[in-house]
């Protein structure tokens, strides 16, 4: 399964990526029988980097990236423990490696889902729409690499939404009826920052404005008249 002469779908991405080096983009006549992103991915890094040797230390890059996602994620949702244990977890999942010593499209997986999750994190965390339209090119690029992902993407994105209203509904119920107990300083440091809402980012942004107009009137109590005037307008 290492070997690009290994046969089965490995044989067949590198015969169709040759064909797009050679400028058959479009592999046709018929249909894709195998995931398409990974033709073209190998492609692109076999011509550019000219080994499958590099092509694997690329994969192999991609895939401690994923690590990074990995670690920021746990970091948004919990705290740096919790990161650095998903993290080292993670890195000691020998699979992972394997996978990304293959010429498959098993190689990308683990980085797309990493990254795709911590996109859809920080959509969930941060409501920026920007980070809903990064996590959906994220996971449409990984449908085109495994297209059952579009099932579990659907499913993943409502699991979130669900897990996080739910944990926040848990920390206020226990915050109303657990008034009298001291929670410990970690566990008030992650809920704390999983109730930080929209509302909160409104009243940062209103206290922002506030502080600007402000300043504004206080350089205006220190003008002339006709200096007022000019900063008015």
């Amino acid at each position: 399964l290492t070997q690009p002469e290994a046969g089965l779908d490995t044989q067949s991405y590198v015969e169709l990526a040759q064909r797009v080096i050679g400028g058959d983009w479009g592999l046709g006549p018929g249909l894709y029988y195998v995931s398409p992103l990974y033709i073209y991915f190998l492609a692109l890094s076999k011509g550019v980097f000219g080994s499958f040797t590099a092509v694997r230390l690329f994969q192999t890059i991609l895939g401690t990236a994923g690590l990074s996602a990995v670690f920021l994620t746990s970091r948004e949702w919990f705290d740096e423990r919790v990161a650095l244990i998903a993290a080292g977890l993670a890195a000691l999942t020998g699979l992972f490696t394997f996978y990304e010593a293959l010429i498959l499209q098993t190689a990308l997986d683990a980085a797309f889902t990493a990254a795709a999750l911590l996109a859809l994190t920080y959509a969930l965390r941060r409501d920026d729409r920007r980070w809903w339209l990064t996590t959906g090119v994220i996971f449409g690029l990984q449908t085109l690499n495994r297209p059952n992902v579009a099932i579990a993407a659907a499913g993943l994105m409502g699991a979130f939404q669900r897990f996080s209203h739910w944990m926040k509904t848990v920390y206020k119920d226990a915050k109303q009826y657990f008034q009298g107990v001291k929670l410990n300083d970690d566990v008030r440091r992650v809920f704390d920052r999983m109730l930080a809402s929209e509302e909160d980012a409104a009243r940062a942004v209103f206290a922002s404005e506030q502080t600007v107009r402000s300043e504004k009137e206080l350089k205006k109590l220190a003008l002339e008249p006709d200096e007022q005037k000019h900063v008015n307008d």
